[in-house]
């Protein structure tokens, strides 16, 4: 056990002298390796300097391992914190930005918090949504360039910061002057989602929706935080039938819920509004993709309508008409005979011949099979 730590400190010594970083690299794993691990002081030391070195390294794929037991044995001292921030310094912002938000909430502002971290710090809540507290964050960061993608993030929230605040004032006004008013409650939601607080928005939604089932919005907006949290269907379970004889309300809010990119909830919403004559569900996602100018997501959705609807003809005419807008017109024709074979309406199939059949055949743009709605951040 003694030789095996007096090694472990040799390798991590060689590790900061060496020059090449693989080398530096392979030395680190091996220290780590060999430490045999206690509850000292020394070996909290040791895994904090191991994972900066790592980390330094590019090398973060072991350094959760090596730093989640100082977390858990000290995790009210600078060890604790220490650990917590090197954790958020080793994770992936796609991946695990909600993990890096909560290091972060808990290890900064300790010392070892840096402006770099600020930066990861307020990203981290952008990917989550939260930008008002993005914005709070991103003053002791360093300024971004308003090209790169920081600066965007940067600038972004803090137009949500402002234009919550702006919406919160007006809803005080509102609720001053009559406090029985549920719309002031829903301007109140509409300010917390803008600035990403969707904890209070929900609270000021349902607090309209007791007050009045039917209050403008309150509803859409609800329906948008369950899908933003994955949870679509105890949204429609818990108030669902407040639009059962309204089948096409649940359209917009499908939209709304694809313009945040919860694909998922605005399909089960897409459903619910479905009531056997086409457009598919599916059809309407496809649109709203195209609208959002995701092509590929589009092609998606219609392959997805095709398999759950075999025998549909729909989703080949969608498919004729974007082969058309993109000049394939072997593509076109091919999809304008699946949607034969399904008994699609003569006329609608030869209003479609005729533009790849004309020697000088045009595309023309795809046309929508909806009407725009207005979205959550129109």
């Amino acid at each position: 056990m003694q030789t095996n730590r007096l090694l472990a400190l040799h390798y991590l010594r060689a590790a900061s002298e060496a020059d090449d970083s693989d080398m530096q690299a392979a030395l680190l794993r091996q220290a780590v390796l060999l430490w045999p691990g206690s509850d000292e002081k020394e070996d909290r030391v040791f895994r904090l300097r191991s994972a900066a070195q790592l980390i330094a390294l590019g090398e973060n794929d072991d350094v959760k391992a090596l730093l989640t037991p100082t977390l858990a044995q000290s995790p009210f001292n600078d060890h604790g914190y220490h650990a917590a921030l090197l954790l958020a310094r080793s994770m992936n912002l796609n991946e695990d930005a909600a993990d890096i938000a909560d290091l972060y909430a808990y290890g900064g502002g300790r010392g070892a918090y840096a402006p770099d971290d600020a930066l990861r710090h307020a990203l981290a809540l952008v990917y989550l949504g939260a930008l008002e507290q993005a914005a709070a964050v991103f003053e002791f960061a360093p300024v971004q360039q308003d090209n790169t993608l920081a600066g965007v993030m940067q600038k972004q929230s803090r137009t949500a910061r402002d234009t919550a605040r702006a919406l919160r004032d007006k809803a005080r006004e509102q609720l001053v002057a009559d406090a029985a008013d549920a719309a002031g409650y829903v301007a109140l939601a509409e300010a917390e989602l803008a600035g990403g607080n969707l904890l209070r928005a929900f609270y000021w939604l349902e607090l309209a929706l007791r007050r009045d089932k039917n209050v403008p919005r309150a509803w859409e907006l609800m329906g948008i935080i369950f899908a933003r949290h994955n949870q679509s269907e105890k949204f429609i379970a818990r108030w669902g039938d407040m639009k059962s004889d309204t089948p096409q309300s649940w359209l917009p809010l499908a939209r709304q819920a694809a313009v945040a990119q919860s694909w998922d909830a605005a399909l089960a919403y897409a459903y619910q509004g479905y009531t056997g004559e086409p457009p598919l569900p599916e059809e309407y996602l496809a649109a709203f993709a195209l609208e959002m100018q995701r092509p590929a997501v589009a092609d998606d959705w219609l392959q997805k309508a095709i398999e759950a609807h075999p025998d549909a003809y729909g989703p080949w005419l969608f498919k004729t008409d974007i082969a058309l807008s993109r000049q394939q017109f072997d593509e076109a024709r091919r999809a304008i005979e699946e949607a034969r074979r399904r008994s699609a309406p003569e006329e609608e199939i030869e209003k479609r011949k005729t533009l790849f059949d004309a020697p000088d055949a045009q595309a023309p743009e795809t046309p929508p099979i909806f009407e725009p709605v207005r979205s959550v951040i129109q």
